[in-house]
């Protein structure tokens, strides 16, 4: 692992799974979970909810980069623009700085609209690898 290093993954966030998120964490706003609601807005269909995108940043980190053993210890997150359903977005990710000594990296990611090319989430992520 070198500072500089990337990984990208592409998603497509669908209605389903959407709705299972919004079940789990008991959020019920029907900007989420109604497609009439949602038409009558300016997005035109629900919205991912912005935390359920932000945690599959973790899936990423937990299991292929870094991968096995890497826990969160900070992550600051930036909302930049809506996340639709049914629509191709990549997640990006690049290693910023590396502390040897701590174990800990710094990790700069995003969720990319993959036809627009706009970031709809910016964030800083600080783990820790946990050696076996």
């Amino acid at each position: 692992m070198n500072v500089g290093d990337h990984y990208s993954e592409e998603i497509v966030f669908s209605f389903e799974k959407l709705k299972q998120f919004c079940e789990l964490i008991e959020d019920f706003n029907p900007i989420h979970t109604d497609w009439e609601y949602a038409s009558n807005t300016e997005f035109g269909k629900p919205i991912v909810h912005g935390m359920y995108a932000a945690s599959l940043f973790s899936k990423v980190l937990g299991s292929t980069f870094p991968g096995p053993g890497t826990i969160n210890i900070e992550r600051r997150l930036k909302f930049l623009r809506p996340i639709l359903i049914d629509e191709k977005y990549r997640m990006d990710f690049v290693i910023d700085h590396i502390d040897n000594e701590l174990n800990l990296v710094k990790i700069g990611c995003k969720l990319v609209n993959v036809s627009t090319g706009k970031a709809s989430i910016c964030c800083d992520t600080l783990v820790k690898c946990i050696q076996n």
